[in-house]
């Protein structure tokens, strides 16, 4: 179980406040509970245990505004990375499996000064106690959806004799968000790629 404390903190050079009665506890089951929020000026990060419909137990994950240069800038050597994150997640306990659904998001990321645009990551994902995992996911820049990919890996899929197998498609992902990480004196990338990628297998 953890409890943060003092609840008026400094966390990256900001103030940030917590409840007074918050707490992160894993237990034997391998579920997180969580009564924690935390605020500075415009940005927040809560994680509270809630009920589903179903009368499982369930986690909230909420960030906002969270600004990721103003994490990076603790380390000389991290990478010159401007952001703002914000998340809204849902995840389900069920019987033994974790069940998982939400929005990632990355607002006006740049790198080294140039815009690389506005990400957002959907998702719905599945874990049981096997290791046995599934996945439906897609991006968007910009508004544009430019990647979806969906899947399925077994575990140890050899000793149960099954096949894993996972699907990726780009739809006009934009090439010039490899021009930053390039660098003008090394190339300048234009246009959109398009293709399909399937694995499928046996996986250890």
């Amino acid at each position: 179980s953890l409890h943060f404390t003092p609840l008026e903190s400094t966390i990256a050079y900001l103030p940030w406040v917590f409840n007074e009665d918050n707490y992160l506890q894993y237990n034997l089951n391998g579920q997180v509970d969580a009564n924690l929020m935390a605020t500075s000026d415009d940005s927040h990060i809560k994680l509270l245990t809630i009920q589903d419909e179903d009368g499982n137990n369930a986690l909230t994950v909420n960030v906002a505004n969270l600004k990721i240069q103003d994490f990076l800038n603790l380390s000389a050597f991290a990478p010159p990375i401007t952001g703002s994150f914000n998340s809204d997640m849902l995840l389900k306990y069920k019987n033994n499996a974790i069940l998982g659904s939400g929005i990632l998001n990355i607002e006006d990321m740049t790198y080294d000064r140039m815009r690389l645009g506005t990400f957002d990551f959907n998702f719905k994902a599945g874990l049981d106690m096997s290791g046995n995992t599934g996945a439906l996911l897609s991006l968007l820049v910009d508004g544009e959806e430019v990647m979806t990919g969906k899947g399925y890996i077994i575990h140890d899929s050899i000793a149960t004799q099954s096949r894993s197998k996972i699907d990726l498609t780009l739809k006009k992902f934009p090439l010039i968000l490899a021009n930053p990480f390039l660098g003008k004196d090394v190339a300048e990338l234009k246009g959109t790629l398009n293709g399909e990628l399937e694995m499928n297998g046996e996986l250890i």
